[in-house]
């Protein structure tokens, strides 16, 4: 039988939370930060609402949600609610 593994010296730190996803936000998902971050958790129409005079389509809405969901900016809630990451 082999040896169990040494212990790891002490806990390890939890890895910091993202920021940023590594590239530069585009303009639809600057906004959706914006509106999170201002806003608070969000539901899908009312970021539709609130991104349309700024000229975000919803498509374009949903991409930059997905994006940002990957790259850890933001959190979907149960109910088509969004909130900043």
């Amino acid at each position: 039988p082999k040896p169990a593994p040494a212990p790891a010296s002490g806990p390890r730190p939890a890895p910091p939370a993202p920021t940023a996803p590594g590239r530069p936000l585009s303009p639809a998902e600057d906004a959706v930060r914006a509106a999170l971050l201002a806003g608070g958790a969000m539901h899908h129409d009312e970021l539709v609402a609130a991104l349309a005079p700024r000229g975000v389509a919803p498509g374009a809405l949903a991409e930059a949600l997905l994006m940002m969901e990957l790259d850890g900016l933001v959190r979907a809630l149960p109910g088509r609610r969004y909130e900043a990451g």
